[in-house]
């Protein structure tokens, strides 16, 4: 999720117009129809927030919270235009500062993990002895 926010910033689509699409890899292998690498990369896009809108649902449905629960209906509402997204303007107030937070917890939790297998491994060398 904060991969996806970060690479749909201002310079990250300025990057993509001005140099990757103008790389001779890109022109010779895919296309060389500006138009048609922007639908490319938009196809891309869409993909990515649907895979995370399908994870946000999966775990919405195990909150107890009933508009989390119902978080896949309300994405497919988004989706299909019934909701306008300028209208949900107000959750995006601080999105920078939510993109930490979730930064922070994604650390603790690398760092839980690390943690975790280290303690496995210890209780594997006890019981050796």
């Amino acid at each position: 999720t904060v991969h996806l926010h970060k690479s749909l910033t201002d310079s990250e689509i300025s990057k993509l117009k001005t140099e990757i699409l103008k790389f001779e890899g890109v022109l010779n292998l895919v296309s060389s129809n500006k138009s048609h690498l922007l639908n490319l990369a938009l196809a891309e896009k869409l993909n990515d927030l649907n895979r995370v809108a399908a994870v946000v649902s999966r775990l919405g449905k195990k909150c107890s919270k009933p508009a989390l629960q119902w978080f896949e209906h309300v994405y497919g509402d988004v989706v299909s235009g019934v909701i306008d997204v300028k209208e949900l303007g107000f959750l995006v107030r601080d999105m920078e500062g939510m993109v930490r937070k979730m930064e922070r917890f994604v650390n603790a939790m690398m760092n839980l993990y690390g943690e975790m297998e280290v303690l496995n491994e210890l209780e594997q060398a006890m019981k050796k002895f």
